[in-house]
């Protein structure tokens, strides 16, 4: 995965910002149109995260959002982007990507994820996401494709 530049980077994972994240998808969604290919996007929205930071702190649940993103991130094909899109919303950007081979890496996500602990105040707090998948052929606007994904279900706040 390329490194995002600074004004694409969100400070707090390292990982691409959502700025960042749509000049990706605005790539990838032309390859679609150029190449026929098919992509998707996986949606993971960071479970529990308010409840993170009402128990233990803002300090805590940014820990949380570093070890879910670092989690994500090591869960994916080099080929692909991760970013972080919105408070504890993440997103993956899939190219040339079957709908099975797209199901298999949210599956990988969503194990890894739920593999981490966070350590906080002699504490072990698991750490997990819900996810979500949509595809793209290249007809879809980059923005609208982001929003739809965020428009759908997101996780509970509730413990």
């Amino acid at each position: 995965m390329a490194k995002p530049s600074s004004d694409e980077t969100d400070p707090l994972t390292g990982l691409c910002n959502r700025q960042g994240l749509l000049r990706r998808l605005e790539d990838r969604l032309e390859a679609a149109r150029r190449n026929g290919e098919v992509g998707a996007v996986i949606f993971c929205d960071l479970e529990a995260l308010g409840v993170i930071g009402e128990r233990f702190g803002p300090a805590a649940g940014e820990a949380a959002l570093r070890v879910a993103g670092e989690a994500i991130a090591d869960a994916v094909r080099g080929i692909d982007s991760v970013g972080r899109i919105d408070g504890g919303a993440f997103a993956v950007l899939l190219g040339r990507v079957a709908a099975d081979q797209a199901l298999a890496i949210a599956a990988r996500v969503s194990t890894e994820v739920r593999g981490r602990r966070l350590t906080w105040d002699e504490m072990t707090v698991p750490v997990a996401v819900s996810v979500g998948i949509t595809t793209f052929t290249g007809s879809e606007q980059a923005e609208a494709l982001l929003n739809r994904g965020e428009r759908g279900p997101r996780a509970s706040d509730a413990a």
